[in-house]
């Protein structure tokens, strides 16, 4: 076995987000520990201020929590050397992500439709795109395999809502051939978790740059890093669209039998 594993974390899960991301890592465990001991070397440079007991995107960006006091450079730096742990690490990366208006100009039939597809609120969007990419990139890369997934606990209370869609999809005969279980962990001791976190963080920025280019950044831009990452790995993964919404409505609407 080659104890094949997915690691996930969320960004824009707060009230007023106008996007949801989900996106993560997967890899088997020699890529695992290819990326473990230099991203920990990372974090232990001494040139730092101080030693940050983890990579929390936000914090980082908004100089918060263990950021505090660095500078725009030194925070900037510190990203660039996580994105290039990740490029060579051999982890492939997943993702997916929906505005949060796209279900606002459906009418009462459409929704009642994707509901009876459970993908009736953004969560199951993101999530069920998440799982049919780990489930195609599974059967590609190391088919035969399952792949255990861990959510970031601290990503609360989204992470047991995924955990919840993940034993509904175990079951399916679609995807339970591909899923070997899920958990939680903390991201502060479970690395590849803060690669996700880096991840979702820079496809939410980047999904919001596109949707909303006349928006103020923060301080502090993740989009350049995030680019140069996903330019250099393989990787998988989509925004939901109103647009996207209604082609998918089209596709259940064309696979259902005519009353």
């Amino acid at each position: 076995m080659l104890m094949l594993m997915g690691y996930f974390d969320g960004s824009g899960s707060h009230s007023n987000s106008k996007v949801l991301t989900l996106c993560g890592f997967l890899g088997e465990g020699s890529a695992w520990e290819n990326f473990c001991d230099p991203w920990n070397a990372v974090l232990d440079k001494p040139q730092w201020p101080n030693r940050p007991k983890e990579l929390h995107m936000y914090d980082c960006a908004h100089a918060l929590g263990d950021f505090a006091g660095w500078s725009y450079t030194q925070r900037l730096a510190l990203v660039g050397d996580c994105v290039d742990v990740v490029i060579q690490s051999g982890i492939f990366a997943v993702g997916s992500g929906a505005f949060t208006d796209i279900f606002s100009d459906l009418d009462a039939n459409d929704k009642l439709l994707l509901h009876s597809e459970r993908l009736g609120d953004r969560y199951d969007l993101v999530f069920q795109y998440c799982v049919q990419q780990v489930a195609h990139w599974t059967k590609t890369l190391w088919d035969g395999e399952k792949v255990g997934l861990i959510f970031d606990v601290e990503n609360e209370p989204q992470a047991s809502e995924y955990l919840k869609l993940h034993n509904r999809y175990r079951t399916s005969v679609e995807f339970g051939p591909y899923l070997a279980g899920a958990d939680f962990e903390s991201s502060i001791e479970m690395l590849p978790l803060q690669a996700a976190d880096l991840l979702a963080y820079g496809t939410y920025q980047w999904a919001l740059k596109q949707r909303f280019p006349l928006m103020d950044e923060p301080d502090f831009s993740s989009i350049p890093a995030f680019l140069r990452m996903i330019k250099n790995i393989s990787a998988d993964g989509g925004i939901y669209t109103i647009e996207a919404l209604r082609t998918l409505l089209a596709d259940i609407t064309r696979k259902r039998p005519l009353p």
